[in-house]
């Protein structure tokens, strides 16, 4: 488990379901770097680090774990359209979970992937600089 998605490994796939709907996948989003952030609506660390990347370039898939849609719909009207936000309702297979997929055993969770996909940081507490380096 610990050797998924960490710096230097490609990013495992997974689907979402966007805002309109429809099913995305993670590795159809590949291409050009991105920013991929786990979050909670009612953690107060992923809004103040969701609000941080809204102000930065870049492209951002937002992940919401396990809230109800309506309530995310509503949610991500605060946040840029531009996104890709994304809702996961989580599963009981433990193997296929993304909470297992990702050691998500904590949010927020950022992980900057380069354009083929590959991990090239992670953090489970603050934003990277905007150089791609730790804080």
């Amino acid at each position: 488990m610990l050797t998924l998605n960490r710096p230097g490994t490609r990013a495992v796939d997974f689907a979402m379901t966007a805002a309109d709907g429809s099913t995305r996948r993670l590795g159809d989003l590949l291409g050009k770097p991105l920013t991929l952030i786990f979050y909670d609506p009612g953690c107060g660390g992923c809004v103040k680090a969701l609000k941080e990347l809204a102000s930065r370039p870049g492209r951002v898939v937002a992940v919401c774990l396990d809230a109800d849609p309506a309530e995310w719909r509503k949610f991500i009207e605060g946040y840029p359209a531009e996104w890709l936000h994304g809702l996961v309702a989580d599963t009981e297979d433990a193997e296929s979970s993304i909470y297992y997929k990702y050691f998500l055993d904590r949010v927020p969770a950022i992980l900057m992937l380069s354009g083929d996909g590959t991990v090239l940081l992670r953090s489970w507490i603050n934003l990277p600089k905007t150089d791609g380096t730790e804080n």
